[in-house]
């Protein structure tokens, strides 16, 4: 269903673009003799996601607006990180959708989940998905390394990935697809979903 990450689509969101920025700036002060692909290739995924939730957090609670503002998106610096970004996590090295999976919750059934879109104009997450995470390098998943959930209630689900329908979200017209493909539960109004262009 996705076109491939762009390095444009991460400096269109205010986390995305904190997120290039930080790493423009540790290339540029760390890097040395290596090039960017080299730069980005020594990373671990923890490294990766660990930015990426302080670079949401500091979005949604703190200064991430602000710091966004800052950053000259026209800088070739700042353009060939993004660009390079989006390859290395469009790379089959950087799948993380693998088998297991990990599920935060109580699972008592496992069934397919009827997911669709639900009734409020503001919820824009599918009602009925099954939520999953991946493991990382050193065993913790994704759920318990953002403290989301505890480690108890958290359920590793083993499958074929090959087997299973899978929307991929890369950009904002992604996700335009994926919720205009659905009407809105339970709604007598607009069935579908008008995200704002950005």
């Amino acid at each position: 269903m996705s076109s491939r990450l762009r390095g444009s689509d991460l400096v269109d969101t205010v986390p995305g673009r904190n997120f290039v920025a930080g790493f423009a700036r540790d290339f540029d002060r760390d890097a040395q003799d290596l090039s960017i692909n080299e730069f980005l290739r020594g990373l671990s995924m923890d490294t990766l996601l660990w930015e990426a939730q302080k670079d949401i957090s500091t979005y949604l609670y703190g200064t991430g607006m602000d710091d966004a503002l800052q950053v000259n998106t026209r800088d070739p610096a700042i353009v060939a990180m993004a660009a390079a970004i989006a390859e290395e996590l469009g790379s089959p090295t950087r799948d993380t959708f693998t088998s297991p999976q990990r599920h935060s919750g109580r699972v008592e059934t496992l069934a397919p989940p009827s997911v669709r879109n639900r009734t409020g104009s503001t919820e824009v997450l599918p009602d009925g998905a099954l939520w999953t995470a991946t493991t990382l390098d050193d065993g913790v998943d994704t759920w318990t390394h953002s403290r989301e959930s505890e480690p108890e209630f958290v359920y590793e689900l083993r499958f074929a990935p090959t087997s299973v329908k899978v929307a991929r979200i890369d950009s904002h017209d992604d996700w335009r697809r994926l919720i205009t493909a659905h009407t809105r539960h339970g709604s007598e109004l607009d069935p579908v979903l008008r995200t704002p262009d950005l």
